[in-house]
């Protein structure tokens, strides 16, 4: 077990010098891994896991703590952005196996998983110099079969919006490894505090209809309805100053 747990925490540790180091990337992809701590231990084991980053990654992995939910209380390990090339290139540091075998054996209950989420700069709504807060919502969508198209044109629709209107970020990625459960897309939505849950944008309907026309949003809607076959949400919490 910790053999294979060593495999696949290693397959999404890349740190980010090694990214910008190519010619060019076209996109930015990062790396979940879904851990369970010891109960009791899980002051102690982010401590551990960010002093890790910080020898072994210069600082550039980054640990949130799953919120609500089924999975409430254990955390995402979280590296990137990557690319696939990048993750052919990379070299563990010295001493990498045996810290990451000792944090392993004293904090964590189970291994769940490792996803890869790559980005889809055309469908987020992006601002470069927009400071992010460090909160999340993961909403993960299943999409009926065939949909993906409908769905991309829909998003570019709410999109549009969006950026006319200067609304909150969001981000869009899909899973390159399609998961058997078929919730292989995300939106992630930042922001700062539980109060952007009381926030209502009640100017939204307006705002799409003069881009879409009368009526366009109840449309949008139906469309959304179409297009998905289920949804979840989860809100993950990162240390201020770390993002996405």
């Amino acid at each position: 077990m910790k053999k294979i747990l060593l495999t696949m925490l290693c397959i999404g540790v890349i740190v980010i010098s090694n990214a910008q180091g190519e010619k060019e990337s076209s996109y930015e992809m990062y790396a979940l891994h879904h851990i369970t701590i010891k109960q009791g231990k899980a002051e102690a084991a982010l401590k551990k896991m960010k002093e890790h980053d910080a020898k072994f990654h210069e600082g550039k992995g980054y640990v949130g703590t799953i919120l609500n939910g089924k999975n409430a209380g254990d955390v995402y390990w979280t590296y990137g952005p990557m690319t696939f090339t990048a993750m052919d290139e990379y070299k563990l540091p010295e001493g990498h196996s045996a810290d990451n075998n000792q944090i392993e054996a004293e904090y964590f209950e189970e291994y769940h998983s490792l996803n890869f989420w790559k980005n889809n700069i055309d469908l987020s709504n992006h601002y470069p110099d927009k400071e992010l807060g460090n909160m999340r919502l993961f909403e993960y969508i299943k999409l009926n079969s065939g949909k993906y198209e409908d769905f991309s044109g829909l998003i570019k629709k709410h999109l549009e919006v969006y950026k006319k209107n200067n609304l909150e970020s969001f981000y869009f990625y899909s899973n390159p490894f399609p998961n058997k459960d078929g919730y292989n897309h995300m939106l992630v939505i930042p922001f700062a505090k539980m109060a952007f849950f009381d926030e209502e944008n009640k100017e939204y309907k307006s705002q799409f209809e003069a881009i879409h026309g009368e009526g366009s949003l109840k449309k949008a809607g139906e469309e959304w309805n179409n297009c998905v076959e289920g949804i979840y949400v989860e809100l993950v919490a990162f240390p201020p100053q770390e993002k996405k």
